[in-house]
């Protein structure tokens, strides 16, 4: 165990993950490889998009504590009030103990899924983690390694032009750093865990939290845990090593890992480890930074994140991290909740250092300042940061790091004046902070900018060309080849980066390889061929929420954060957008269920406050409508449950009119409704199976061939939480099986498939997804489907297709993936 771990470490209270935070209102116009899909349905292009700018308002731009909220309500352990410690590692340790379809040899059996990737292709995720190989030259080596926090490492060996995974599918995904070693340029190390300090929530999510660092000797093609970094004890928070916000490298192949706590070194390529700066007991500094000077110098940060530490601030050592020397600028602020700190790597007495404080929403939560090493002397160049205007009321203007979710500085590498700081968008300086310019995020007259996405949280040069730059954002991966260009250009580079985090999906009823995704951060995207390595089409904005087709694909429904809601359709062969959003609803949840009827796609349910609402004819919204609407649509008033909130609903096909909806409160109530004759606006019958109350209803899955069959998913952790009826909620009985215990896994989504023999039943979770055919009460065994493909990747959603047996999975990390049910299938057995 490491010299610095303290056994005694309580539950540190301030940590939230940041998957929750990211941008929100996105649209991305335009993507390399979709000529031919633009000869399609969809096009691309500007002039669709004042049709959706018209609902711009307030709430659909970033909104980080709503979707903080959300996110926590759904995976939290009810009774702790929080989500488990260390839960990520250990419902992966739970996962590797559950049988596979391929060790089971069932492959080709009844039921056996034959998945693939669906991609998206073209469109990439949150990328903390970013280098290019020392030895770039653009002709025999081309290589750059990108992370996703929730979807692993990738590496290019051909300049982005195609990526491939290079971590372990049954490994810990998030990647939040990475640094290749100057005296050995095969060695490469990276780092793990994504944190930001909130010490109002003390919560986490379950989704990121690290697993120590992983280190290659070859290239980046492998990756092998450092033993050091991780304490196999997964019951407890007692690591540094959870967080990991930076590692460097020195030309001596020292290694400094900017964690949780403090600054660790090691000497030995990171088989042991020191604790160089920061606190060996609580309170710890949560968010800290280190970096390498041109003369060897080495930089670090502490913040402060209002506790009452004295060791925070801006440090320099001299001596390979031996001894350090208190930097910090006079009149920074005394309580910085985030230091991000950029050497120059052109001049060894350059550096900035970049402080977030408050709450990061203005360029006044911010200071800026450029030290001279020589002379031991800072420049305030506060007053610098810009609060640009634009078109949108200031909206997208505004500096803003999110309360130091994306807080950037870098350097160009052969000039110490020419700078980028990044936050929601990406400026640069070429005059050593006096003045910026806006080059990247949101856009101030199109609301976009081209080929590049809002949240900055990296950016690396290739070797042989200082102008040529790579951007990692929440959007994935952007290029340009001048980084100096007025106004600033930028190339896509995502090919096959997955990394995106679905929300939700949905395919066609009627048939037909189509696919609406929508992705957190990213928008609602449509793949319209099967084919993975074919460019998926943005169609609308936001965080990508829920969506639906209508069959045979005349009518699409799309929508974004806080029930933001539109129908895309295709009058005279004009592609047109309108919103069908109720304009009673005000308690929309941040990602907002709704559905489509399966026996008339023109009526529509909504989940709203606690309440469902019901449209009797969508059709009858006229199109181009632009504003919220009362037309058709009516809340099922008498059946909603007082103070709490409807979270899903799950639609029957036979018997037609009937609905069941979840609601809770998050700490004491848990209630299941059934709805018989859902038009007439019935007080509904309650079917509550005996699920810990609190419990946040995630998934009601009908039997499509039968109503009175339910399987209702909970998410959240430390309880019983996937049940089974099959007489319309009378009785339930616990199916979880050995999927069960203290250390499983998150349940998200689940399926009932029907086939000519049988029924098969599917199951997303937060480590991949499972199957069954055969439900036996608290005997039943689920098998991992796709270990091989889709691994343990986080699994949010699943959909499947009676008619051929399409089943699609839509992951939190690394894309989308689909298949072919074999024929088959056992009886299920209440």
């Amino acid at each position: 165990m490491n010299s610095f771990t303290q056994r005694n470490l309580k539950w540190f209270g301030a940590a939230v993950v940041v998957a929750v935070l990211a941008a929100g209102f996105f649209w991305i116009s335009q993507h390399s490889g979709t000529t031919e899909l633009q000869k399609a349905k969809f096009t691309l292009g500007k002039k669709d998009m004042p049709k959706v700018r018209s609902s711009f308002s307030p709430k659909n731009t970033d909104d980080a504590i709503s979707r903080i909220e959300w996110e926590i309500n759904r995976f939290k352990d009810p009774t702790l009030g929080r989500v488990p410690n260390n839960i990520r590692e250990r419902e992966l340790a739970f996962a590797r103990n559950i049988p596979t379809r391929e060790s089971l040899g069932k492959t080709n059996s009844p039921g056996a899924v034959n998945w693939s990737s669906r991609g998206p292709y073209n469109v990439g995720g949150r990328t903390r983690a970013l280098a290019t190989d020392l030895d770039y030259n653009g002709s025999s080596n081309q290589r750059i390694l990108a992370g996703g926090i929730s979807g692993g490492m990738y590496r290019s060996e051909n300049g982005g032009n195609s990526w491939t995974l290079t971590t372990a599918l049954d490994a810990h995904a998030s990647v939040t750093c990475v640094a290749q070693d100057p005296s050995n340029h095969n060695t490469w190390y990276y780092g793990t865990g994504e944190y930001i300090g909130n010490s109002a929530n003390g919560r986490f999510s379950a989704n990121f939290y690290g697993h120590g660092m992983f280190k290659s000797t070859n290239g980046g093609a492998s990756w092998t845990q450092l033993a050091s970094t991780s304490n196999n004890d997964p019951q407890v928070f007692d690591d540094f090593f959870d967080f990991v916000w930076n590692v460097v490298v020195t030309s001596n192949g020292t290694v400094f890992a900017a964690t949780y706590g403090g600054i660790l070194r090691s000497t030995d390529g990171g088989s042991n480890w020191s604790l160089v700066l920061g606190r060996n007991q609580s309170p710890y500094s949560s968010a800290t930074d280190v970096a390498v000077a041109a003369n060897g110098d080495i930089y670090a940060t502490l913040s402060r994140n209002g506790t009452n530490i004295t060791e925070y601030g801006v440090y320099r050592s001299t001596n390979n991290g031996a001894n350090w020397s208190n930097i910090t600028p006079t009149g920074m602020n005394t309580d910085p909740n985030r230091i991000v700190i950029a050497t120059a790597p052109s001049d060894g007495n350059t550096a900035y250092a970049f402080i977030q404080f408050g709450n990061g929403a203005r360029a006044s939560d911010h200071q800026l300042y450029r030290y001279n090493a020589s002379g031991n002397s800072w420049s305030n160049l506060s007053a610098n940061i810009p609060d640009f205007s634009d078109n949108f009321g200031g909206q997208v203007g505004v500096f803003s790091s999110q309360g130091g979710y994306d807080l950037l500085v870098k350097v160009k590498p052969d000039n110490a004046n020419v700078l980028w700081l990044g936050g929601t968008n990406l400026v640069r300086s070429t005059n050593g902070g006096s003045s910026f310019e806006w080059v990247g995020g949101y856009h101030p007259q199109n609301f976009v900018w081209d080929n590049h996405h809002s949240d900055q949280h990296s950016i690396t040069f290739l070797p042989n060309n200082p102008n040529a730059m790579i951007s990692g954002s929440d959007g994935g991966l952007s290029f340009t080849n001048n980084c100096l260009a007025s106004p600033q250009t930028w190339s896509f580079i995502n090919n096959g980066y997955l990394t995106t985090q679905f929300y939700a999906i949905s395919i066609d009823a009627q048939g037909g390889n189509e696919l609406v995704g929508g992705l957190q951060d990213n928008g609602t995207w449509i793949a319209q061929t099967a084919d993975p390595n074919t460019a998926w089409i943005s169609i609308f904005s936001g965080d990508g929420a829920y969506n639906a087709i209508s069959p045979g694909g005349s009518a699409y429904y799309v929508s974004s954060q806080q029930g933001n809601t539109f129908r895309i359709t295709f009058p005279g062969g004009q592609q047109t957008y309108s919103n069908i959003t109720p304009a009673g609803g005000q308690n929309f949840q941040f990602v907002n269920p709704f559905f489509l009827d399966p026996n008339n796609a023109q009526v529509m349910y909504m989940t709203e406050g606690n309440k469902v609402w019901r449209n009797s004819n969508l059709a009858g919204i006229p199109d181009g409508n632009q504003n919220p609407t009362n037309t058709n649509w009516t809340a099922l008033s008498n059946s909603a449950v007082s103070n709490t909130a409807v979270t899903i609903i799950g639609v029957s096909t036979t018997p037609a009119n009937r609905i069941y909806f979840g609601a809770t409160d998050y700490q004491s109530t848990t209630v299941l409704k059934r709805l018989d004759n859902a038009q007439n606006n019935p007080a509904g019958t309650v079917v509550t199976p005996p699920v810990t109350q609190g419990s946040y209803p995630y998934c009601i899955a009908v039997n499509p061939n039968n109503g009175d069959e339910v399987i209702a998913v909970f998410s959240n952790y430390g309880i019983d939480g996937l049940w089974h009826s099959t007489n319309g909620g009378g009785s339930w009985t616990s199916i979880e099986g050995n999927l069960g215990g203290n250390d499983s896994p998150s349940l998200r989504w689940a399926v009932i498939h029907p086939t000519g023999s049988g029924t098969m039943y599917y199951l997303a979770t937060s480590t991949g997804v499972y199957s069954t055919s055969a439900l036996s009460g608290g005997s039943t065994t689920w098998i991992q489907e796709g270990a091989g493909v889709i691994g343990n990747a986080v699994t949010d959603m699943l959909v499947s297709r009676t008619s051929d047996n399409l089943i699609v999975a839509g992951t939190h990390g690394r894309g989308a993936y689909s298949g072919t049910i074999t024929g088959g299938g056992g009886s299920a057995v209440a």
